[in-house]
């Protein structure tokens, strides 16, 4: 894997991000750098998001719910990225892989006001209030929220009929799409991918499921919102959950080159694992990420030493965020300067099924700067991590972990320069 390029490269050809920040590579990368009392954020929701101007078929927003709007939105912007139109592969080559959250009352918006009028504040309904608001909804306003509408509508869009698969509620789920996308090609069943997630946690029942298990940030006078990773400040501690989409093509490089694509970076390994204990049971000494990690660069066959650049999952849960440390530190021991650490959710939140993908966008203009910069990077004490990059090192590392106890791991290579 470490030879040159191949015409058989998989390669990631365009990006359609989306985030209360900003929309599209160019925006997001200009909010990486941007001074932070103009990228401070105080709320990271997409609920009075318009998805309209960025729709390639507006029609589908009759069919949708609005937090499936944002994910068409994300869809729609990547299709312009990579510069795809119907006929640009056959029809049967072509598979969607969506990552996408469960049902919420945004999901249903006709039940919506009755949903949030009903909730009394500690993750529980007073059922008589909703039914007495929600008596005048139709049922069939439910078909808004089935949770593979953007797979199906994306398909619409390209006119996709190759293998598809949906995934649901998972702060991987993103990333197991873009996993799955790229098995579906090596094994040669694809030709073209269309993958990635989207999120919208802070719709009200969303955020109070997450609120009761003790795993949201709550707010801190005088303090910015935004993630603290690591259990750097012991005062601030919980997840900053944020609303977005990110979506990518995955095309092999030769028929890429073909039509004229640019290749953002090569995919070269992808993988999962889970500690099986149950919703907010993991093992605290990180043996399950470390076994990630181990196995993700054999698939690549690469070594740790060639990893110039780990983008991590830390979600401001100190327990989680201190095991995925653990097992960072264990996987470069061996390896004389350990590589730099990116941390993006302190820009943009934690994306829950959008998570780390949306880097993949940025990461030429991270290797060519030399180092992460100031929104992304964390200093961590008695670690060996920084965030001075060595340009030679090509291979990056995207980590997502969730207090679920499921993580998973993309590895792709920066385009030479």
């Amino acid at each position: 894997m470490k030879g040159g390029m191949s015409g058989q490269d998989l390669v990631i050809t365009g990006l359609g991000a989306l985030t209360n920040l900003a929309t599209g590579r160019t925006r997001l990368s200009e909010c990486m750098t941007a001074k932070p009392d103009q990228r401070q954020q105080k709320d990271y929701s997409l609920a009075g998001f318009k998805a309209m101007p960025l729709m390639r078929d507006k029609r589908h927003l009759k069919s949708i719910s609005h937090s499936d709007s944002v994910g068409m939105a994300g869809v729609s912007v990547l299709l312009d990225d990579a510069k795809l139109n119907i006929g640009d592969y056959p029809a049967a080559r072509i598979g969607v892989y969506v990552g996408s959250p469960s049902p919420c009352a945004s999901d249903n918006d006709a039940y919506r006001e009755a949903i949030i009028a009903s909730h009394k504040g500690d993750g529980s309904y007073d059922l008589a209030t909703f039914a007495r608001l929600s008596h005048e909804a139709r049922p069939v306003t439910l078909l808004t929220g089935l949770t593979n509408n953007v797979l199906c509508y994306t398909s619409l869009l390209m006119d996709a009929r190759g293998p598809n698969s949906s995934y649901m509620a998972s702060a991987v789920a993103g990333q197991l799409a873009v996993i799955n996308a790229m098995q579906r090609l090596k094994r040669g069943k694809i030709d073209l991918a269309i993958a990635g997630g989207f999120a919208f946690p802070t719709d009200p029942i969303y955020l109070a499921m997450l609120t009761k298990h003790g795993l949201t940030q709550r707010g801190v006078p005088n303090k910015n919102y935004e993630t603290v990773p690591f259990g750097l400040d012991p005062e601030t501690i919980g997840m900053v959950l944020a609303d977005g989409a990110a979506f990518v093509a995955i095309e092999r490089r030769e028929q890429a080159r073909c039509r004229g694509a640019s290749v953002l970076a090569t995919l070269v390994g992808g993988a999962v694992t889970s500690d099986g204990l149950g919703p907010k049971h993991f093992h605290s000494d990180g043996r399950s990420i470390l076994r990630l990690l181990h196995k993700v660069v054999e698939q690549a066959g690469i070594s740790p030493a060639d990893v110039g650049l780990v983008v991590s999952g830390a979600a401001g849960i100190t327990d989680l965020d201190l095991a995925e440390l653990n097992a960072l530190q264990q996987f470069f021991a061996g390896v004389t300067e350990a590589p730099a650490l990116a941390v993006p959710s302190k820009l943009w939140g934690n994306l829950l099924e959008a998570g780390g993908l949306m880097e993949i966008g940025f990461l030429n203009e991270i290797y060519q700067a030399g180092a992460v910069p100031a929104s992304l990077s964390v200093a961590v004490p008695g670690s060996r991590f920084g965030a001075k990059i060595d340009q030679t090192k090509p291979y990056v590392l995207l980590l997502r972990t969730s207090a679920w106890g499921e993580y998973s791991c993309i590895v792709v290579k920066r385009e030479d320069p």
